[in-house]
């Protein structure tokens, strides 16, 4: 299990940490699926969004990287957890469309690093 620090750190490289809710975004998938082993659930979803393990295998086969949020258990929040809603793809146009076509994102677009997917 991961220590608040150890949390902490990976919030501050990924993203911007507040006092009870950390957004994230560029995870690569092996830190994602760390986290997730030990702080989440991999057949979590949020929304309609794909589990976090569907979203890994994607990520992990076409070079993408997560985002989400973390909500630590030291928060003192009872929603305390780890959920990705959403991650960015380097891929073809193409392939892109087709898993957009698939997974029914909330917003698709073409970003500087790739095309993102994302689930409200």
């Amino acid at each position: 299990m991961k220590t608040l620090d150890e949390i902490t750190q990976i919030a501050r490289e990924y993203g911007r940490p507040n006092p009870d809710y950390w957004s994230v975004g560029g995870v690569p998938p092996a830190v994602a699926r760390e986290l997730l082993n030990d702080e989440g659930d991999m057949d979590e979803y949020h929304n309609s969004a794909p589990t976090h393990e569907e979203m890994l295998e994607i990520c992990e086969s076409h070079n993408g990287t997560l985002e989400g949020y973390i909500i630590p258990k030291e928060s003192g929040r009872n929603d305390a957890r780890v959920m990705f809603d959403g991650f960015t793809l380097d891929t073809d146009e193409l392939s892109a469309h087709r898993l957009a076509v698939s997974m029914h994102p909330d917003e698709f677009d073409q970003t500087n690093n790739g095309w993102r997917f994302w689930w409200d």
